[in-house]
């Protein structure tokens, strides 16, 4: 049984996501893009368009409290996430998504009879400009 977006979809895949941000309602940011992967896996590359609305602060150093959960309906792998921004004055400012993925290469990869949970920590986050940087390290468990 896979375990993470890798093994679920070979990274092949189409994104869909909707960002939302419950302290600021009206702000609503939205995601679509492609991935590929390159050398069994070793590499990715992507193209990913976003837009919408944000009004809140954007200093972001660091996320905290990052959890996801898939599910699939047999075609797609559906993600429900959320997160903790924390930003430069200490401030923390929550945030929610939901995401649709589905395989453009091959076929969605066994999950588990009650979809898989995961938790992930973020580490040297930098943000210069337009980039962000940060190393991730995830764990994701069948859901009981």
């Amino acid at each position: 049984m896979e375990n993470n977006l890798f093994g679920l979809t070979g990274g092949n895949f189409h994104i869909e996501r909707s960002l939302t941000f419950p302290e600021f309602p009206d702000s609503l940011i939205e995601m679509s893009g492609d991935s590929k992967s390159f050398c069994d896996g070793v590499e990715w590359d992507g193209e990913f368009d976003d837009g919408g609305t944000y009004g809140g602060p954007t200093e972001v150093v660091g996320i905290d409290g990052y959890t996801l959960v898939w599910t699939t309906d047999g075609r797609l792998l559906l993600e429900d996430g959320s997160a903790d921004l924390i930003m430069a004055d200490g401030k923390v400012i929550a945030s929610e998504w939901t995401s649709t993925y589905e395989v453009t290469e091959g076929e969605l990869g066994d999950m588990p009879d009650g979809g898989q949970t995961g938790t992930a920590t973020f580490t040297n986050f930098e943000v210069d400009g337009d980039t962000h940087s940060y190393t991730w390290e995830g764990e994701f468990v069948a859901t009981k």
